[in-house]
């Protein structure tokens, strides 16, 4: 069993399902905190700057989203971090997170 999987299976034996939910809950609203902050605004302005407002897949320019490499709930340290994100057009971010999803099914 992978070590990823043991630590799971060692936090669900010791932890009661209560606390874990009021942790979850916590987070959950940190998270939102951030996304709506002046300081995410300004992240994003920044990395479309950076990219020239254009996809950096297809060079689209009509809508355009902001994309964390290191994913914004695992890595809170790089949520602000420049260079820790991309710009895509919205077709392009969307087949992103399904490649990145189906890789994470298919390494499972």
């Amino acid at each position: 069993m992978a070590e990823k999987q043991l630590e799971i299976i060692r936090k669900i034996k010791s932890s009661s399902l209560d606390k874990l939910y009021s942790e979850y809950i916590k987070y959950q609203t940190n998270c939102r905190t951030d996304r709506k902050s002046a300081k995410m605004k300004n992240w994003k302005k920044k990395v479309l700057n950076r990219d020239n407002n254009k996809c950096v897949i297809c060079s689209d320019n009509v809508i355009l989203e902001v994309h964390h490499i290191k994913d914004f709930f695992l890595y809170p340290n790089l949520r602000f971090d420049v260079n820790n994100g991309i710009t895509l057009c919205v077709e392009c971010h969307k087949k992103l997170h399904l490649i990145e999803r189906l890789g994470e099914i298919q390494n499972d």
